[in-house]
């Protein structure tokens, strides 16, 4: 049995070759990195999204709760003054972070909680009857 292998070799067709996947090569790496890197940011940005909303329910919920603790109580003029301080850099406070999250935001912000017209608070020393607001805590 014989066998006649014939072998014809292109020097500059294989060196191209090779030069070729050395490049894809490189290139395949640097999309791993580039796919590394994009995991990467889209777990901080949910994680900063989950802060970031964490904080606006908060800011929120204080606003919300001050003002339901004050419905309807009597206050010193002093403890209304500092009231009156307060609500303002809490709604700035608010304000001021829903900003950045929409600036900071390419796809449309989630929606920020908002409250359902809470008392005035800085005419709670008014007499507001509790009595208004029993009546329509029964279901």
């Amino acid at each position: 049995m014989f066998r006649i292998v014939i072998e014809h070799r292109y020097p500059q067709v294989e060196q191209k070759l090779d030069a070729i996947l050395i490049k894809l090569d490189r290139m395949e790496k640097r999309m791993s990195t580039a796919e590394d890197t994009l995991d990467a940011i889209t777990a901080k940005l949910t994680e900063q999204s989950t802060v970031e909303d964490g904080m606006v329910t908060l800011l929120v919920s204080i606003k919300n709760q001050l003002a339901e603790a004050l419905r309807g109580e009597q206050l010193s003029s002093a403890a209304q003054a500092k009231l009156a301080a307060i609500m303002p850099l809490l709604e700035a406070n608010t304000k001021k972070l829903s900003d950045a999250i929409v600036a900071n935001t390419d796809a449309a912000p989630a929606a920020v909680p908002t409250d359902p017209a809470p008392a005035d608070v800085t005419s709670a020393g008014s007499s507001k009857s509790k009595s208004s607001s029993s009546s329509s805590s029964s279901t």
